[in-house]
């Protein structure tokens, strides 16, 4: 977890936190906002179908469910990233996440520079989670080896895609 990070001391426990990075092709964007959305409002269809069987699983015990969720989004009660509701949002860093009666989970995505190369930028996509009881403690460790690998898939498949380009008034603030 970036030390930088609004996600770092979010909760006052977490049961989960974890942080990937990756470096950004020069050119990229570097507004969070726009990167956040880019990496998870296109999913690839194997994991829309996880979150469909994720629904039928959780649906009976009165967890949020996608559907749920998506009827907020079109009431317009929140501004969202996919599913998620934005918590916090500046140029460099967006939070994003939701609470329900098992958990609230935060994401975290941070544009900074990458101190590992020469002038070049990272991104951090940052998860922290903060169970409320057994059924969130139940529920975390089934999910928690999915949730690797579905951050790790998404942030591959941005990048296969390739990043959203730097806006003119972007790149001049980044130089």
């Amino acid at each position: 977890m970036p030390d930088d990070s609004r996600l770092r001391n979010v909760f006052s426990t977490t049961d989960l936190v974890d942080a990937f990075a990756l470096e950004l092709p020069e050119g990229a964007s570097c507004d969070a906002g726009v990167l956040a959305r880019f990496v998870f409002e296109r999913l690839p269809p194997w994991m829309l179908k996880l979150m469909r069987l994720r629904d039928a699983l959780v649906g009976v015990f009165g967890l949020k469910t996608v559907k749920r969720l998506d009827d907020e989004l079109a009431r317009g009660q929140h501004p969202r990233i996919a599913v998620f509701k934005v918590y916090e949002e500046s140029g460099r860093e967006v939070v994003f996440g939701e609470n329900d009666k098992h958990l609230d989970v935060r994401f975290s995505v941070l544009c900074g520079e990458d101190r590992t190369s020469r002038g070049g930028r990272r991104l951090v996509l940052a998860t922290a989670v903060q169970c409320h009881n057994r059924l969130g403690r139940f529920y975390l460790a089934c999910i928690a080896p999915f949730h690797r690998l579905i951050v790790r898939s998404c942030l591959a498949s941005a990048a296969r895609r390739g990043w959203p380009r730097a806006q003119p008034l972007e790149s001049a603030s980044a130089a």
